[in-house]
């Protein structure tokens, strides 16, 4: 016997991509997961179910027909999460009541890639049965959500507060400057740090590609910036540099700045990819310093 759990996802074919990624994310909140435009698909993650949109134009819309409307349908097809998911048994269930099945195959759902089959109900209607997702993940080394840069920023911030100072004395002057700056620095550093990490909640990771299902914040410090953790970690590590006066250390300082931001413009390309109103987001907030940068 068959068992299903839940509905997987479902499949719309569009008209006109843009109007409908606006209404189901920008009013109903969902976000993009994944998106395939080499053959029309973008795939919206509506709390533990997804919803696909699947243009009509695209390689996948055009096998569906005409477009949605008097001669044509708009759904391409369900799917159902079937829990166990025994091929052998369920090819044996649909058998003994006539029904044919496809080839289990992997394809991607709500908890990613795992084996399905797609049948038709007695009225034409393509139905998917899902398995459970397969751990498919590449090995962190291969960087494919951008564990390198992760490598690279803990090397440079362990220099900067851990790393060899030595180097000729700051002149008197500066001196006294640098501590009067370095002070104010490092605590509008360290409020704009928390601040991010605490915002961003369960969508917090390490990585800069987002995580599966998080959600686009422009609050609180995100108002102000749009990578209030860099920035942060920028303010703080140059006033830290201030305050122990090396040269090495503000040389550390500033490649970290510099990486920062190399690393926030691949990670916006992944944001733009995942959240259509990104790209307004980012022509209203400054990127990495209030009010300056």
């Amino acid at each position: 016997m068959i068992k299903i759990r839940e509905i997987d996802h479902l499949v719309l074919r569009v008209s006109d991509l843009e109007p409908m990624l606006r209404f189901y994310c920008d009013v109903l909140g969902c976000s993009v997961e994944r998106r395939q435009d080499e053959i029309g698909l973008v795939q919206l993650r509506a709390g533990k179910c997804l919803l696909d949109l699947v243009p009509v134009t695209g390689r996948l819309g055009a096998l569906g027909g005409a477009a949605p409307g008097p001669g044509g349908r708009n759904l391409d097809h369900f799917c159902f999460r079937v829990e166990p998911f025994v091929e052998a048994e369920i090819r044996a269930a649909l058998g003994a009541r006539g029904i044919q099945a496809g080839p289990a195959e992997p394809r991607y759902g709500a908890e990613g890639a795992g084996p399905s089959i797609y049948v038709q109900d007695p009225e034409g209607n393509t139905v998917e049965l899902k398995g459970p997702a397969q751990a498919q993940a590449l090995p962190w080394w291969r960087g494919a959500r951008g564990e390198w840069y992760v490598a690279a920023q803990a090397v440079l911030m362990a220099l900067v507060f851990l790393g060899p100072r030595q180097g000729p004395a700051w002149p008197v002057p500066p001196r006294l400057f640098a501590w009067a700056l370095g002070l104010p620095l490092c605590a509008a550093g360290l409020a704009l740090f928390s601040a991010g990490l605490v915002r961003l909640g369960s969508s917090l990771t390490p990585l800069p590609h987002p995580k599966p299902g998080a959600r686009l914040v422009e609050s609180g410090p995100y108002r102000l910036v749009r990578h209030p953790i860099y920035g942060g970690g920028i303010l703080l590590a140059l006033g830290w540099a201030c305050l122990v006066q090396g040269w090495l250390t503000l040389l550390y300082a500033l490649a970290l700045a510099c990486f920062l931001d190399v690393k926030s413009r691949r990670e916006e390309r992944w944001l733009a990819e995942a959240y259509p109103g990104y790209g307004d987001y980012r022509r209203r907030v400054r990127k990495l310093i209030p009010f300056l940068y």
